[in-house]
């Protein structure tokens, strides 16, 4: 495959194809499906921890795109076995949900062995408060894996952040075609079922709540040095899904103007 742009195919020099993967660029995963990973397996084998994203806290997850990566440089055994073992030793928590990701790609692709592990990775970090995988292990498994994370998250609400059941049925709520089966039996199984039970009740608590409070904020119009003060702040508290929120709430509302001041915003950090 070719383009104008690169006489040369897809054949990248080492620096071009380093600096496409360091920004996630489809020709940086072109260029090692054509050519293999010769300059460049350092640099993806370090993906295989840490994303190489700028703002993973805002950036979509990397982990498709570093799991093709290793596919492409044949080294996808590596990946596996680096992820599966740091996902149960990172304690910084954006970083663990970016391993979470990955291993549920690799799930995704048919990996029995990742399944598993992302379950106990989800189990080992909820008893340190971080309910790392959450959605990962939902979208894998639908109605099964929401009923499996949400009896969990009601087994151990005193060790996880107040907003985390609620931003869980925010997810599901938000995509009721995929869902709206998941929510009706989960709802009839809390009758039945203590844990699942608390968890719905911590999911619909009242508004009031610190979280709620913090979320709704974003609703109303804001400038972008606003919505961009608040994404930081949630940044600083380790809250991801907050920080999403924030991102999302602000966007749907933001005139051209705000768009183009946070365009130019963003392009001057990257410069």
């Amino acid at each position: 495959m070719s383009d104008a742009r690169y006489p040369g195919g897809w054949s990248l020099s080492a620096e071009q194809a380093r600096d496409a993967i360091r920004k996630g660029l489809g020709r940086g995963l072109l260029h090692v499906r054509a050519n293999g990973a010769a300059g460049v397996l350092a640099l993806i084998r370090s993906s295989y921890s840490a994303t190489l994203a700028y703002d993973s806290q805002v950036e979509e997850s990397r982990a498709r795109y570093t799991v093709e990566l290793a596919e492409a440089a044949g080294d996808l055994e590596t990946l596996r076995s680096a992820v599966f073992r740091e996902l149960f030793t990172v304690e910084v928590e954006h970083e663990a949900w970016y391993l979470a990701d990955l291993t549920a790609v690799l799930a995704q692709r048919g990996d029995s062995a990742a399944r598993r592990i992302l379950r106990e990775a989800f189990e080992h970090h909820l008893g340190a408060g971080r309910a790392v995988g959450t959605y990962d292990i939902v979208d894998l498994d639908r109605t099964e894996g929401l009923m499996w994370v949400a009896e969990r998250m009601g087994r151990n609400l005193g060790k996880i952040a107040e907003h985390r059941p609620r931003a869980l049925m925010n997810h599901v709520e938000y995509c009721p075609s995929k869902y709206a089966p998941a929510i009706e039996i989960l709802t009839t199984t809390a009758g039945r079922n203590a844990d699942i039970q608390r968890f719905l009740d911590a999911a619909r608590a009242p508004s009031e709540s610190e979280y709620a409070a913090r979320i709704a904020q974003m609703t109303s119009p804001q400038t972008w040095l606003a919505a961009r003060s608040a994404i930081e702040a949630e940044i600083a508290k380790g809250d991801r899904s907050a920080a999403i929120s924030v991102v999302r709430r602000w966007a749907r509302q933001a005139d051209d103007k705000e768009l183009v001041l946070c365009a130019r915003s963003l392009l001057a950090e990257s410069d």
